[in-house]
């Protein structure tokens, strides 16, 4: 466990903001809440830097958020509706799916009576410009823009309600927001110590990390190959043989490996790996070409995460591919934009 540290200019003082490590972010209080923040806001939050999918406003790490506003533009499109909302600080998409028509005795709809039935079949949601709308969501970013995945919509007609809202947001900013997270000492103790036993690595990976990123597939030979040998033990900081090197080489590759940074492929001899910080990267690829062909193949809401896993099993390079490579490379596809995630468990090419 480790924590960044950053400086960020203000126009009143400079202020020290520590990022502390993703296991540590779920002892933050606004981890995983639905945040009321203004829309401006939403669209200036910038990727979390040490915890993926994660956007951080001052320290916090902000996943949902909570807005309301007027619908100033709506545009249909065949599997989802695409809103402009705006609350007077600034104007952000907003994203909502249409239902998916559910088919089979499992659907509740087949004990309807046909007429009900085609009724609830065409039901979509109908959205009206100038309404007032209260939204909750997950943020996204699509090519460098944030926007929010809707989970939660509905019109907002009490104007007690658009009141509350108003008054509520100012006081969560004054008392929650704006306020650094600070982690008890005694948790910071513990992020020393796991800081020092890391501190071997850490270069090491570094390292690592500028030469996985040209290469695809890999093993402890082809690295000597690129006469990197040196360069790591200089990173070191120590003078110890090749063989020490080596050794602490097969620790950062298990780590990286945990990480979901590479994978072992089942297909390549000689404990050869794949890695994953290729943009290229061969597991990449094959997701993208099973995401589009499930769609293809006419499931328009997507591919599920289960026949993606079942898809990547049948190959004989990934049959025992980790769930941690898996979601790596869908995270690395959708922050590329190559990718939606529709669900949590569901994506569709972009």
């Amino acid at each position: 466990m480790y924590a960044v540290k950053i400086m960020i200019n203000s126009e009143s003082e400079d202020t020290d903001l520590v990022f502390y490590d993703e296991n540590l972010c779920g002892l933050d209080p606004l981890f995983h809440v639905h945040c009321k923040l203004f829309i401006v806001d939403v669209l200036n939050l910038s990727p979390y830097p040490t915890l993926p999918g994660a956007y951080c406003y001052k320290n916090h790490p902000i996943f949902k958020v909570d807005i309301m506003g007027i619908i100033a533009s709506c545009q249909e499109k065949q599997k989802n509706f695409i809103l402009g909302v705006d609350d007077g600080t600034g104007i952000i998409s907003c994203c909502v799916w249409k239902q998916k028509v559910e088919t089979g005795d499992n659907d509740f709809r087949s004990f309807l009576p046909e007429s009900l039935r085609l009724k609830t079949h065409t039901l979509h949601p109908e959205f009206s410009l100038g309404e007032m709308v209260h939204i909750r969501g997950k943020i996204k970013s699509y090519k460098g823009v944030n926007e929010i995945m809707i989970n939660y919509i509905t019109p907002v007609s009490s104007v007690s309600a658009e009141l509350t809202h108003m008054l509520q947001s100012p006081y969560l900013y004054k008392t929650v927001y704006d306020q650094t997270l600070v982690l008890a000492s005694e948790v910071q103790k513990l992020q020393l110590e796991a800081n020092e036993i890391r501190t071997g690595l850490k270069p090491l990976e570094n390292v690592m990390r500028e030469l996985l990123a040209k290469i695809t597939v890999f093993n402890i030979e082809t690295i000597k190959e690129h006469d990197i040998m040196h360069r790591i033990q200089d990173s070191l900081g120590v003078h110890e043989s090749l063989e020490y090197v080596e050794s602490m080489l097969n620790k950062v590759l298990k780590q990286m490996e945990r990480q979901g940074l590479i994978c072992s492929r089942s297909d390549l001899a000689n404990s050869k790996y794949e890695s994953l910080l290729n943009p290229k990267a061969d597991l990449k690829l094959l997701i993208m070409d099973i995401i589009k062909k499930e769609v293809y193949n006419g499931n328009e809401y997507g591919c599920s995460l289960m026949t993606l896993r079942s898809s990547l099993e049948k190959t004989s390079q990934y049959t025992d591919i980790s769930d941690v490579a898996v979601n790596w490379c869908l995270d690395q596809l959708e922050t590329s934009s190559n990718i939606i995630k529709i669900t949590d468990t569901c994506f569709m090419p972009s």
